[in-house]
């Protein structure tokens, strides 16, 4: 609609034939000149020959440059009443410029647009983002996640599908073994623990204990608090399930609001883990998988996806582990389909997931999807 109306308007003062001025208007690369741009270089050597050109006064631009042949064209439009879709009319070197009035385009496109996407899809699809882990502060990177995987739910329920949301949350790992860690010399890093926002705090936490695990022997006391924690050490159980339940109640009761989401199903490391080991050894009695220097794996070479770690030599899990069996606990809800919203960096791991359970459980293999987006690296 817009463009129709700026069309009219320089078939108007240019003289020059619809289609040629199709052809000529362009888009500006920066939105603060417009959104509409009509270059003037052309009227400096007009195509006399030309029979889109006929009624172009030529002689009137003859040894003229482009940029006064722009505010001549833009004072002419100034000096009518220009349409109320259009806000103003600007030059800007060579181009004349415009701008549309965007409480109009608001107005037209929720007018117009009111059933755009809609649609009869009938699938159910199962749609986990967001991943904010426990004992960490949620930062610009879950916020990105969130907002992303929020809009494709929406957009798949305006095509008439059945949307299961569902975030799967890191709660067991190496930045839980730093953050009890933290918990244990909060004395010797400064902290004292908050009346308030514990759960956002552990977030300075695990920041400081990651510092501290540059030092070698802090690294080792953080890997055997992992391995400890894997193996059910009551007393490491205990600092971790109250410091796990300060990081839920702040998702909850802070971050999920904030953002207007509300989950379906919420999925942890810790309720797939057992259940993945379990998998990986049982893959392996059949035949399916390998044992390589004590760890079992999955030798994908022949399908370009080199070798797919799922089980370390010391029975510690890896992400693998607990996928294998998330997989099936998702698949639960009957989905037609399971969408992963996580960043591009893990295309090659999602690829050797997928192809794993492809070959392991077939059914629920082929509606496993990876839907990627990429990194973005700020200044600081």
């Amino acid at each position: 609609m817009f463009k129709e109306i700026i069309k009219e308007l320089l078939v108007e003062e240019t003289k020059l034939h619809p289609s040629e001025v199709e052809k000529l208007l362009q888009t500006p690369p920066d939105l603060t000149l417009g959104d509409y741009a009509f270059p003037c270089f052309q009227f400096c050597d007009p195509k006399q020959d030309d029979e889109l050109w006929q009624n172009v006064e030529k002689d009137f631009f003859i040894k003229k440059n482009p940029t006064d042949i722009a505010r001549h064209f833009t004072d002419k439009l100034n000096d009518k009443k220009l349409p109320k879709e259009i806000e103003k009319v600007e030059a800007k070197g060579p181009y004349v410029n415009f701008f549309v009035n965007k409480k109009i385009l608001a107005q037209t496109v929720l007018k117009i647009n009111n059933n755009y996407g809609r649609g009869n899809a009938k699938q159910k699809i199962l749609v986990e983002y967001c991943h904010a882990n426990t004992h960490k502060a949620f930062h610009i990177g879950h916020t990105r996640n969130i907002a992303l995987g929020e809009s494709v739910c929406r957009i798949l329920q305006r095509q008439g599908n059945t949307v299961v949301r569902t975030n799967y949350q890191g709660d067991v790992g190496m930045h839980v073994a730093k953050t009890l860690w933290g918990m244990q010399h909060l004395k010797e890093l400064g902290l004292t623990i908050p009346k308030e926002n514990k759960g956002n705090w552990l977030g300075i936490v695990y920041a400081k204990a990651a510092q501290a695990a540059k030092d070698e022997s802090t690294a080792k006391e953080i890997n055997l608090i992992n391995q400890k924690l894997y193996a059910g050490d009551k007393v490491l159980k205990k600092i971790w399930e109250e410091t796990r339940q300060w990081s839920i109640d702040y998702f909850h009761e802070i971050v999920y609001p904030d953002f207007q989401v509300t989950f379906d199903k919420f999925y942890f490391e810790s309720e797939v883990e057992k259940e993945g080991v379990e998998i990986a050894k049982e893959l392996l009695q059949k035949g399916i998988a390998k044992k390589s220097k004590g760890a079992i794996i999955m030798d994908l070479k022949k399908y370009n996806l080199d070798i797919f770690l799922i089980l370390k030599s010391d029975e510690t899990p890896l992400y693998a582990t607990k996928d294998l069996y998330l997989a099936e606990v998702q698949n639960k809800e009957k989905p037609d389909k399971i969408l992963h919203i996580v960043g591009s960096e893990q295309t090659f791991y999602f690829k050797q997931l997928i192809k794993t359970l492809e070959l392991t459980k077939p059914k629920i293999g082929q509606k496993e999807q990876h839907l990627s987006y990429e990194l973005v690296n700020l200044p600081t």
